[in-house]
Parts: structure tokens; C-alpha cells; sequence
């Protein structure tokens, strides 16, 4: 075998020198940062590093609107010794720290002239984007092979990307995609119902929960603002969560099947021995309120159930919201409160509801789509009169009609090519037809800013849509 040649001749050849200490290697022969997979990554731990980075050094340099030789040193200076302690595999160069400066200073600039574009704490105003971005994806002509969804997922990697950008934050991009589907699929002309299933679209317990609170809240407060609608939900979330904390499932259908013995006094059951039930006794007023309203209204959509078919009903319901995870989904359910709430009315047109119930049938054959509120209070003396044991929910009646009337108009609507914010506003339209047409229009830009905060409103089409309503009228 070949031996390499002594480097010291003065040494004898048979001693074994010392290892030396291997050199540093040096800065050059590190891989730079552009030619790396992560640097072309938006959401990469790198480029968020860079970003924030860059973002805060540009309020301090002394030149942030033009690259320079002196702003290029500036930066490297003050970025580089965390750089090399964050990344030490890599070398920080000119034309990456460049590459970030420039898509930094052209997305600030894009919304530095919008000052709702930001928060007062200097991050982004994501549902001031969303609607701002929503008035051009709207008139987009989709293509007929893509499905709508596509488009909202394509404008949450445009918005995520600047997100990461501009606050060095990775966003949540499924999310951020079902929060825009949510609303655009409520501007989307000729958008058949039930034949675009989008992954984005969530319907499980949780959701079917949230529905029914929103509907029976609407009902009640129709003007009801979305951030008022999302907290009135979060409570009367809280309100179930804390019953059946306290309650078991045993406890409770003894008490749903004696608070349902009063619903229906007509029709007792034969030979039943009356029981007590001393947690009725124990349990607060607001609990028997949650539980007696669901029973109230099980009775209203059906007046001719009898007391066990009512409590069986009843204690399903309560059953399904039990296997509810409140606590270990609080994340989860806070984005599904505010995604159902920014859709309002709107989500009428994309749910279902038991057209077999009495109820429902017979508003369906009495609704008169050109007077609402005249048609809604004649159905409910009607169906009181048919049924007169309602007589001490006649309130809840009529919140309840007002809902299935709701219904009726998004899914009959004349025009089956309208979207959703066009039934919408010629709902209002209708409620509001006693006002000047200028005031009018106005009217309808609050109550959109308040209702669906992330539907862009246009004046002149909802102007076009009173027009066609007054014509109608004549």
C-alpha cells in the first residue's frame, strides 16, 4: 500500500502524528438559500424568517422604497448573525435577500393605500381581504370543467402567501379556503344546489347544531348582526354543554318525558302511574327553559305527536349533541360558528329541512312569496287555529314560520339562476319597499355590512334589483 510522504522530514517516519483540528469550513461552500426547495417555499421556516425579518428592518432603513448598494449592506448587517445561527447551513445572499425585499415592499405597497388593509396592531385585516379580493373573483367567467371551488382555494394560496409574507405567519390554508368557499358560493350564478360537493363543505353534528341555533335566533332577531349572531350562538352553545354536564342520560329522559306529559295534556297516556322527578325540582331555570323549548317546538312542527312520541324526539336530540366534544373541539367550533354566521339568510339555500312535517307542509301551501311578513302572520293564525293547543307558543309559532318562510324563498326563489346575495337582497327588498328608493339602497349597504361582512355590496345591482321589483309591482 502507498504511503502519503512525510510532510516533515526531520520527524521520524514510524511515530503517528497527532490528529489536527479539521478547518472550519468556509461561508462560500455553503449551500445559498435560493437554490434550496425551502427558499421557494412562502411558508417555510426560512422564508417566514426572512420576511418577518425584512419587514421589520424596512421601517428603520434609511432607504426602503428603492434597492440600493447601502440599503443591500444595511440589511445583510443587521440579518445576517441570526441568519447564520438560525440556519447554519445555509448562506444568506445578495439575491435571495433581494428576491424577499421586493415581494416585502410589493405587497406592502399593494395595501398601503387601504387603511382597513391592516389591524391596529399592524397584522392583516384577513376579512377586509377576503371581500376586497371577492368583488374581482366574482365577475371571473369560470370555466365549466373546474368546480367553482377551485377558485376559492386558488385565492386562499394568493391571500396565504401574503400572509406569510407580510406578517411571517403560516396561514391555515384549508381554513382560510372555507371561509372564502363559504361566501363565494353564495355569489356564484346558476349554481345548481347538491351538484357541486365540495370538500370544503362541512355538515356534521357540530354544524347541524350551529344551523339550528342560527335559524332560531334569525327568527327571532331577523336584523340580528353576524358578530351579535356568533356570540348568541356561542352562548346558547355554552347553555347545552352545561346541561347535559349535569344531567345524565338517564336524568334527562325522565325529566324530557314529564316536562313532555304538559305539552300534550289532550292526550295523556293510559294507565301511566305518575312519578316524581326531583332533579325537575333541583335544576335550574334557564336548563328547563333549554329543554322545554325543544319539546315546544318538536310540538309546533308536529301538533299531533303525543307525549312519548315528543319525548322520544327530544331525548334523540339532546343524545346527538351529547357526543359533541365542546372542550377538546373549541378551535374547530369557534371557525364553524363564524364560517355558518358570515353566511347569514343565505345558508337557506343549503340546507335541508323535514318537508314531511306538518308544519312545514302546510306553510309550503299557504306561502305567498309577495307579501312576507302579511303571509307569515296569516299562516301562523291559521295553523294556531287548527291547532289551538299551540295557543301558549303562539310566539314560537310564528318565529318558527318565519323560518320555514325563509326557506321557502331561497329555494323556490322565481329566478333559478339568481345567487344566494341576490335572494337575499330581494328579500330585504320586499321588507323595506315602504322607503325611498335612495334610502332604500342605503338601508340595504348596512344591513349587508352588518349581516355578511364579507360579501362585497355593488349599489348598482341592487339598485337594478328594486327597479325590477317596482316594475313587478305595476
Amino acid at each position: 500500500m502507498l504511503q502519503p510522504a512525510n510532510p516533515n522530514p526531520k520527524e521520524p517516519k514510524g511515530l503517528v502524528q497527532p490528529p489536527t483540528k479539521r478547518p472550519q469550513l468556509a461561508r462560500h461552500f455553503l449551500d445559498a438559500i435560493d437554490e434550496t426547495p425551502e427558499f421557494h417555499d412562502p411558508y417555510s421556516e426560512l422564508s417566514l424568517f426572512l420576511s418577518q425579518r425584512i419587514k421589520q428592518e424596512m421601517r428603520h432603513c434609511s432607504s426602503s422604497k428603492k434597492w440600493s448598494h447601502k440599503l443591500q449592506d444595511e440589511l445583510i448587517d443587521k440579518i445576517r448573525p441570526d441568519f447564520e445561527k438560525r440556519f447554519p447551513r445555509y448562506r444568506l445572499g445578495v439575491n435571495a435577500l433581494k428576491k424577499t425585499w421586493e415581494k416585502v415592499h410589493f405587497y406592502s405597497s399593494q395595501i398601503q393605500d387601504h387603511k382597513e388593509a391592516l389591524t391596529q396592531d399592524g397584522k392583516l385585516n384577513i376579512p377586509f381581504l377576503i371581500k376586497e379580493n371577492l368583488k374581482t373573483l366574482s365577475r371571473v367567467k369560470q370555466a365549466c370543467q373546474i368546480h367553482p371551488y377551485h377558485y376559492a382555494h386558488q385565492l386562499a394560496v394568493k391571500m396565504g402567501e401574503c400572509i406569510a409574507i407580510v406578517d411571517g405567519t403560516r396561514p391555515k390554508l384549508d381554513q382560510l379556503t372555507r371561509t372564502i368557499w363559504s361566501v363565494h358560493k353564495h355569489l356564484i350564478p346558476k349554481l345548481p344546489v347538491g351538484q357541486h360537493k365540495s370538500p370544503y363543505d362541512d355538515y356534521d353534528r357540530i354544524d347541524k347544531l350551529i344551523v339550528k341555533l342560527i335559524l332560531e335566533i334569525t327568527a327571532e332577531k331577523p336584523w340580528i348582526s353576524q358578530c351579535a349572531l356568533a356570540y348568541q350562538v356561542r352562548l346558547s352553545l355554552r347553555a347545552h354543554e352545561n346541561l347535559l354536564e349535569k344531567v345524565s342520560e338517564e336524568e334527562m329522559h325522565a325529566v324530557i318525558a314529564k316536562l313532555a306529559e304538559r305539552h300534550r295534556p289532550l292526550f295523556p297516556l293510559v294507565d301511566r302511574v305518575e312519578k316524581p322527578v326531583p332533579l325537575l325540582e333541583q335544576l335550574p331555570y334557564s336548563a328547563v327553559q333549554i329543554i322545554e323549548r325543544e319539546i315546544a317546538q318538536a310540538h309546533i312542527e308536529d301538533p299531533q305527536l303525543n307525549s312519548e312520541q315528543l319525548a322520544l324526539l327530544v331525548c334523540d336530540f339532546f343524545q346527538k349533541v351529547r357526543q359533541i366534544s365542546f372542550k377538546d373541539e373549541q378551535e374547530e367550533l369557534e371557525r364553524k360558528i363564524n364560517v355558518w354566521t358570515m353566511q347569514s339568510d343565505m345558508l337557506c339555500r343549503w340546507i335541508r329541512m323535514n318537508q314531511e312535517s306538518a308544519l312545514y307542509t302546510f306553510v309550503s301551501e299557504h306561502f305567498n312569496p309577495s307579501s312576507l311578513e302579511e303571509s307569515a302572520a296569516q299562516i301562523t293564525e291559521a295553523f294556531r287555529q287548527r291547532y289551538p293547543q299551540l295557543t301558549p307558543h303562539v310566539a314560537l309559532l310564528g318565529q318558527r314560520v318565519w323560518a320555514l318562510i325563509k326557506h321557502l324563498w331561497y329555494v323556490r326563489y322565481p329566478d333559478p339562476d339568481a345567487t344566494s346575495f341576490e335572494r337575499f337582497l330581494k328579500w330585504h327588498i320586499k321588507l323595506l319597499m315602504n322607503r325611498h328608493s335612495d334610502e332604500l339602497i342605503a338601508q340595504l349597504s348596512q344591513i349587508c355590512q352588518k349581516m355578511l361582512p364579507l360579501v362585497p355590496f355593488d349599489g348598482a345591482s341592487a339598485l337594478a334589483l328594486l327597479q325590477e321589483e317596482e316594475s313587478q309591482k305595476k
